[in-house]
């Protein structure tokens, strides 16, 4: 039903706030409604951003308990993979398309609404960029690296004559209705059966900025990428980093034995 889907998107747009979930008004919704469909909603939506049954049954929708948990050190590094299983999901999968939405998910730091409206001629490649229309139609470029390339030109060489660039379709060749869903469902299964672990695409967002911050990219230069309107948003990927760990240390940690 069309008013029940607008439900939702309202539901889910109210507590989602700049890629962070904001649990004082979940909470608020929570204890203002008696609506079932509602809370069932706002605790499916946690569960799908990393919040386990217990934890959520711990926390009882409590406004007081309901703290910035989503957005802690310890919540994000969870999200985080590593390289190898970046690459053992690319490698792994059969599918030429299922293997492009995975390299670009993670070398463009797109989020999934970005990636599903990828357009071919959005696509420079002699730059390697792609234009994406990010939140507030904001466009910014983001870039993808060789390997990426050689999966995007084999893909466009056989695709269909269709302007979006990634179209998942089901068994039988039609195109999903909700392709974000869709890649969602992908991300989910491929993590299962390749990972062993929970996938869900924005995963791939949060592993890339915080390997950029590995590499020593700073807060504007995330920011930059990721087009965060708030530094406060890349700041913990810089957090949670080691370079500056490792960095401190080779540059003041002499070696007592020398």
């Amino acid at each position: 039903m069309p008013s029940t889907i607008e439900t939702y998107i309202y539901l889910l747009n109210s507590v989602g706030v700049n890629d962070k979930i904001n649990l004082s008004k979940a909470s608020e919704i929570i204890e203002n409604t008696n609506n079932p469909m509602i809370y069932s909603t706002i605790r499916q939506f946690l569960k799908f951003c990393g919040y386990e049954d217990n934890q959520i049954n711990r926390l009882n929708f409590k406004r007081e308990i309901l703290r910035s948990a989503l957005k802690s050190k310890k919540f994000l590094q969870s999200k985080v993979l590593t390289r190898k299983e970046v690459k053992d999901l690319i490698l792994s999968s059969e599918k030429l398309q299922d293997k492009l939405i995975f390299s670009l998910l993670y070398d463009t730091a797109c989020r999934v609404s970005e990636l599903i409206n990828i357009r071919v001629k959005d696509i420079n490649f002699k730059e390697r960029s792609i234009e994406v229309l990010g939140k507030g139609g904001k466009k910014r470029s983001v870039f993808f690296n060789a390997s990426t390339e050689e999966l995007l030109t084999k893909h466009i060489q056989n695709k269909k004559k269709e302007d979006k660039l990634i179209i998942i379709r089901d068994n039988s060749g039609k195109p999903y209705q909700n392709q974000q869903h869709a890649i969602w469902r992908l991300c989910k299964r491929k993590g299962k059966k390749i990972l062993h672990r929970n996938l869900h695409p924005h995963m791939f967002r949060h592993t890339r900025l915080t390997h950029m911050a590995d590499e020593g990219a700073d807060i504007l230069d995330i920011a930059a990428y990721a087009g965060h309107e708030d530094i406060k948003t890349s700041q913990i990927y810089v957090e949670i980093s080691s370079y500056r760990r490792k960095r401190a240390f080779k540059k003041y940690c002499s070696d007592i034995m020398e």
